[in-house]
């Protein structure tokens, strides 16, 4: 389906934004790599690479987003499920995962990586205080409101717009 939509529409620009990425993963066996480990940065460095192959295949530029930090609304709730724990109390993979796609748009002409944070998060804390007009800009920690998401659209592409 995504090999058909790139052959179709030979986009000149492709945004990949990902929450995914420094946590744990399970593999096709069934095994569980733990986020951090040796492995489980192999793992995602080669899963990487090849994603960014099969997406530029056609020249088209791709904009990696940055991991962002999770907003206040992120496990409030009892019973937060490991995934949004780990995204709230293990930041430093999301970190170093930033830090990974930094040096790999440097060596790559392919690749942009762009931070979104600026956008949304008033302070340097995770989670960041997300606070947008009457409420939250991601009342679940994760997913922009209604209100929110055109102003980060407008954002993402004014810094879009800025790297050609």
């Amino acid at each position: 389906l995504q090999r058909d939509a790139l052959v179709k529409h030979r986009p000149d620009v492709i945004v990949w934004w990902s929450r995914y990425d420094a946590t744990d993963r399970i593999e096709p066996s069934g095994e569980r790599l733990i986020a951090g480990t040796p492995r489980f940065w192999a793992a995602q460095v080669d899963d990487f690479r090849a994603m960014v192959d099969r997406l530029t295949a056609s020249g088209a530029r791709l904009v990696v987003i940055e991991q962002d930090r999770p907003g206040k609304g992120m496990c409030d709730a009892p019973g937060c499920h490991w995934f949004l724990r780990q995204l709230v109390e293990r930041h430093d993979l999301a970190e170093h995962w930033n830090a990974m796609l930094r040096d790999a748009a440097k060596a790559d002409p392919r690749l942009r990586v762009v931070s979104l944070d600026s956008v949304f998060c008033k302070d340097t804390k995770v989670p960041c205080d997300d606070s947008f007009e009457d409420g939250l800009a991601r009342p679940d920690g994760a997913h922009f409101s209604a209100k929110a998401g055109p102003v980060v659209a407008r954002a993402l592409l004014d810094r879009i717009a800025r790297m050609r």
